[in-house]
């Protein structure tokens, strides 16, 4: 058996390659045919009467036309604003696919919404009020809002899924943190800005790599008090980890760091010049947290003393770049 023509100058006419019943029904062709297309494999079922062609060119954005499509020719409301994986596509940001499978729609609160057996999560928000853009032809939910309501999609709190998201939204967009974070503080009450929130405020996001994420979240969680990430200290050097009124900089040393040892050792002597003393990490030495984390928390309280009493001159650092939120080791933390 094979697919009429027709069906496929159907789905070709959509910009997410599908088509429904309804149009099905306007080419000459009735349940019987859908029925016997479906066994065949020729077509598959995406949401209660649409469908597409098994093996066709599947678009990026076809999940979020296909919730457009059945949104806006099921129930004659104006076309929903896409959110959290689609909408993320739709910027460009792929990788990111939802557990659920199922588009997030967001809907003018108040309005009421029919759908037959829940193909989409259907969220309703104040759309006069929610940042949005018109891409293509769809209406897509601003990258902090989709990045908040990924958690709906999966369905649960999967920290390093919501980290790898973060991550690569902000990197491919070139977003700062600080602006993410000034959008999720825009949405009261949601779970997924209220779980970034609170990563973002355990320096989480501030981090460059996986490798100082799992030093971060292995190894500083076990010391008395977390250091500022990302610090710039002199005017061409960014140190990793920094407790910045004990001048203690933690440099975490991964694959990356192969091959450099000319430059480490001289990025090394800057900042011992510049009356820093550091600390180096490496991913064998996370293996062993507690010992580390007791060693880090006993030089910073010695150079605390140290400034403290005068002996050791306080850090001066360049301007930095914008920050989510201000450094948190310019005080004695003892």
């Amino acid at each position: 058996m094979e697919l009429p023509a027709a069906i496929a100058v159907l789905a070709a006419r959509n910009p997410g390659r599908v088509f429904c019943r309804k149009q099905v029904f306007r080419a000459g062709y009735r349940d019987t045919h859908l029925t016997a297309w479906l066994r065949e494999g020729l077509i598959e079922r995406l949401a209660p009467g649409w469908y597409r062609i098994v093996d066709d060119l599947v678009p990026v954005l076809q999940d979020a036309w296909l919730a457009q499509s059945y949104m806006h020719g099921s129930s004659g409301r104006p076309r929903p604003v896409i959110s959290g994986a689609a909408a993320l596509e739709g910027y460009g940001v792929t990788g990111i696919a939802p557990r659920s499978g199922r588009p997030v729609l967001l809907v003018q609160r108040g309005d009421r919404v029919r759908i037959a057996t829940d193909p989409f999560h259907v969220l309703h928000a104040d759309l006069t009020r929610t940042e949005r853009v018109l891409h293509r032809g769809l209406w897509l939910a601003g990258p902090a809002r989709a990045l908040a309501d990924l958690v709906v999609e999966w369905g649960d709190e999967d920290v390093q899924r919501l980290i790898d998201a973060v991550d690569a939204t902000r990197n491919h967009m070139r977003l700062l943190t600080v602006d993410l974070m000034a959008a999720w503080a825009a949405l009261p009450r949601h779970p997924g800005a209220a779980l970034r929130l609170e990563l973002a405020e355990a320096g989480t996001f501030d981090v460059d790599s996986q490798g100082e994420r799992l030093a971060l979240d292995e190894v500083f969680s076990r010391c008395a008090h977390l250091p500022d990430c990302q610090v710039t200290v002199l005017p061409n050097i960014r140190v990793d980890f920094i407790y910045v009124f004990a001048a203690l900089v933690i440099e975490y040393y991964g694959w990356v760091h192969d091959g450099r040892a000319d430059t480490d050792a001289t990025r090394m002597m800057a900042l011992e010049l510049g009356n820093c003393r550091t600390l180096v990490m490496t991913k064998s030495m996370i293996h062993e947290p507690i010992p580390i984390a007791a060693h880090i928390d006993r030089v910073r309280e010695e150079r605390e003393g140290l400034v403290l009493a005068g002996k050791l001159r306080p850090l001066t650092l360049p301007p930095q770049p914008p920050r989510r939120v201000p450094l948190r080791t310019t005080i004695p933390l003892g």
